[in-house]
């Protein structure tokens, strides 16, 4: 019965993160070398259907490994996923649910509040004499030439549909959900056990904590990383602009505003409720999160 559980389980969280990935590439045409770049193995296609093929099954992989690695290591310390093993044993779950409501809903709020903090002028001091000269540029020949070198990377601006959006949103928080809270933090918390000796027992407050801090703080080094690296896009906007990028203390602070703080509570919130509980808090704080950077726009236009 345990097992059955776990595969089903298995397949739910994978299923929807795997078929939300690949929709994904198929409503965003993106060109064949930007995809090209996200693969481990390089494939020399000239196709961005052979590359979208390729790159769904390397993420497909990763998310099988993930998710069968984190319901393990969460059923081995009391986590997992509480909503869906209920419904798979036709528990009743109407009570189950309604103890889910202010925490989810308390938590995406936090969490599109601080996706959007980063955003304000205070952390973009140059903001306004960048987007001028940046402007200004781009109607010369040269710049033309520096739009035509970005458009071979990146993809062309998609339509925006309420598909589409709440496409990406949902794709975004299983996704997250599975490899910051399932994987990591379920693997985190069995590595701390084991280094108190306490693996028969459950993990206390402090410890729980000691791995969403943990967690969290890998998140956003391994952000701030990425962002001291230029991509190709980011190497030619240094090549014309020197001083485009902001400094590296500056942007780590950003990252640290958006991650650390979200990933704390949404860390919190699986360890209490369950992978479901963060997966929907996530999903609902950037669509809290999208509705008022909509409304700050707006506002201050």
């Amino acid at each position: 019965m345990q097992r059955r559980i776990f595969w089903c389980e298995f397949l739910l969280l994978w299923g929807i993160a795997v078929v939300g990935t690949m929709l994904e590439l198929l409503l965003t045409r993106f060109p064949a070398e930007a995809l090209a770049n996200q693969l481990y193995i390089p494939f020399h296609l000239q196709s961005a259907v052979g590359v979208s093929i390729a790159l769904t099954a390397q993420v497909g992989l990763q998310l099988a490994v993930a998710t069968g690695v984190g319901l393990w290591a969460a059923h081995q310390v009391g986590l997992g996923a509480p909503v869906l093993e209920a419904w798979l044993q036709n528990k009743p779950m109407r009570q189950l649910l309604r103890h889910l409501v202010l925490p989810v809903v308390f938590t995406a709020l936090l969490v599109s509040v601080f996706s959007n903090l980063p955003d304000l002028s205070a952390f973009h001091p140059n903001r306004r004499q960048r987007t001028a000269e940046l402007t200004a540029f781009l109607q010369t020949p040269e710049g033309l030439k520096l739009q035509e070198q970005i458009g071979k990377l990146e993809p062309p601006p998609r339509r925006l549909t309420f598909f589409s959006q709440t496409l990406f949103y949902t794709e975004s928080a299983v996704a997250g959900g599975i490899y910051d809270q399932l994987f990591m933090l379920s693997v985190f918390i069995i590595l701390l056990l084991q280094i108190r000796r306490m693996r028969g027992s459950g993990p206390d407050t402090k410890l729980l904590w000691g791995a969403i801090l943990i967690v969290s703080a890998i998140r956003a080094i391994n952000l701030v990383a990425r962002q001291s690296s230029p991509s190709q896009i980011d190497q030619i906007m240094l090549a014309a602009f020197p001083t485009h990028r902001d400094s590296l203390s500056l942007v780590a602070v950003r990252d640290l505003v958006r991650i650390v703080p979200s990933g704390g509570v949404l860390g919190w919130l699986y360890v209490r409720y369950g992978i479901e509980a963060a997966i929907l808090a996530s999903f609902m704080g950037a669509v809290l999160g999208y509705l008022l950077l909509i409304h700050l726009f707006v506002y201050f236009a």
